[in-house]
């Protein structure tokens, strides 16, 4: 600032206010899942551009948007049964992994390995009190880390580092694992398990900013009441198709329940007294009729446009002002009209 005269000071200022909302070094007391600003954007318009075009419209659209989230949806479900079914792969038979792998999710649990793996290269020295510091050690000349400091409370179990990893992530950083296993602490204090990572994160009622229910899967209650109806003819089927007089018999009754179950719907949809909105034909037009098609003529193409319709106008004009100017050929051609339209007439006569 002092080379540029306090030229800017104002905006440095400014911007040094807001400091905790763009520099790192500021947000270490933030709970962001260690997600950057924009990776969730990027991620779900990697996940969107495989399905999108330009020339798509409105409806078009939403109906690649909801193929979009089915298939998301079937991705979540295939690994929570895998998550709930398949058991996790340990690293090392450590009591404090075997604790946690009953708990965590298969991401998680490798993240919380890898800090594991990390507090077994570290080392340990104790500060005065119950303040640690730890770091990594070196091997083959290599650059030791940043020492970190620990604070451990033995009353309640609370372990609190200075690199804020369980502040910002959500699990215990490799630091505070580290003193966990110096105090000979084998399993991890309940309060450092989030719910948030563990398999029974879904088991719970999810509410919005509102207050409503969040629904998993809307379609998720059809599906089921679909399976619970396949279920039940599925058999009648089966045993039916052995027999021709069966299969005629069971098709004549799914016929006739099919004609009771569209009378069912149609007396059910007269007794509603709000017409029903559920299916749109279409998109309200925009009045004033389609736009146009054809592409818009240039200034040149415009002015030899004006030029030639200037000539033909000059051209009329000439051709009247040219008949007005011999008068006397249009009255001999009146003339000669009239003296055959007489000479026909004397015709006439003659044969009566």
């Amino acid at each position: 600032m002092g080379k540029v005269d306090g030229k800017g000071k104002d905006w440095l200022d400014f911007i040094y206010k807001k400091k905790e909302k763009w520099a790192y070094c500021f947000m270490k007391d933030a709970y962001t899942l260690g997600i950057r600003s924009t990776q969730t954007s990027e991620s779900f318009n990697s996940n969107l551009k495989d399905y999108l075009n330009c020339k798509l419209n409105v409806c078009r659209f939403m109906e690649q948007f909801d193929r979009v989230l089915e298939q998301n949806r079937e991705k979540e479900i295939t690994s929570e049964y895998d998550i709930r079914r398949k058991t996790p792969r340990l690293k090392s038979n450590m009591p404090i992994l075997r604790r946690v792998s009953s708990l965590y999710t298969t991401k998680v649990l490798e993240l919380f390995q890898t800090e594991v793996e990390l507090s077994m290269l570290a080392h340990i020295e104790c500060l005065e009190g119950n303040t640690y510091t730890v770091g990594k050690s070196a091997f083959d000349n290599e650059t030791p880390c940043k020492s970190r400091q620990v604070v451990w409370i033995r009353e309640g179990q609370m372990v609190s580092c200075s690199c804020k990893k369980f502040e910002r992530v959500g699990i215990l950083c490799w630091h505070a694992l580290k003193v966990l296993d110096r105090e000979d602490i084998k399993v991890i204090p309940p309060r450092y398990i989030l719910n948030r990572w563990t398999k029974a994160a879904k088991d719970d009622t999810v509410l919005d900013v509102a207050g409503r229910r969040v629904v998993e899967d809307p379609m998720l209650d059809v599906r089921n009441r679909k399976a619970d109806m396949v279920r039940m003819v599925t058999p009648i089927c089966d045993e039916a198709a052995n027999n021709e007089e069966d299969t005629h018999f069971v098709r004549n009754e799914f016929l006739e329940f099919q004609r009771k179950y569209k009378e069912y719907k149609e007396k059910k949809k007269g007794g509603d007294g709000n017409p029903t909105t559920e299916h749109a034909l279409h998109l309200k037009k925009k009045k004033g009729g389609d736009r146009r098609s054809k592409r818009i003529p240039s200034c040149i193409e415009k002015k030899k446009r004006a030029k030639k319709a200037k000539n033909t106008t000059i051209s009329n004009s000439q051709d009247s002002l040219r008949s007005s100017t011999n008068p006397s050929q249009d009255i001999s051609d009146v003339n000669v009209g009239c003296f055959s339209d007489l000479e026909g007439l004397h015709n006439i006569q003659i044969e009566e």
